[in-house]
């Protein structure tokens, strides 16, 4: 949300993960708990959650960073339906509509 200019600032950050790096961070003891399509969310810190081939669409590089695009975003978000998730895919439509000439 940062890196594509929908928030200046974000409190905690969701990372995407290959199951070999998955299976890795449950051996080492990590949280590990299931998404309603059976993929894995590892709890790595307070504020830093990774997902388990949690990718949709495509990769972007923005400053030398590789991330979702805004579409495969919106694609995740909608997949957790979470509160905030479902409140972060209605700031991104407003402000792609604000961004429209």
């Amino acid at each position: 949300m940062v890196l594509h200019g929908f928030r200046p600032q974000t409190h905690d950050i969701d990372l995407g993960c290959s199951t070999l790096l998955a299976d890795e961070l449950e051996q080492q003891g990590f949280a590990i708990s299931l998404c309603e399509d059976g993929t894995r969310k590892i709890l790595y810190s307070e504020n830093i959650e990774i997902f388990e081939n949690w990718i949709e669409d495509t990769v972007v590089i923005i400053s030398g960073v590789p991330v979702v695009s805004v579409d495969g975003l919106i694609q995740m978000k909608q997949k957790l339906g979470r509160e905030k998730d479902l409140a972060d895919i209605a700031l991104i439509e407003n402000v792609r509509k604000s961004r429209q000439p």
